[in-house]
């Protein structure tokens, strides 16, 4: 019994890891998006 509590555990840590790293990914992907589009628009602004 105590196995399957650990093993429980292991899968619920697990799917915090892949939606902490799901967040990390959006967010990077949402600024680098930003920072292109500053880029593009002070290219194109002059």
């Amino acid at each position: 019994m105590g196995q399957r509590g650990s093993l429980k555990e292991l899968c619920s840590c697990k799917k915090r890891c892949v939606a902490m790293a799901k967040e990390q990914k959006s967010r990077f992907y949402i600024l680098w998006r930003c920072a292109i589009m500053l880029l593009c628009w002070h290219k194109h602004g002059d």
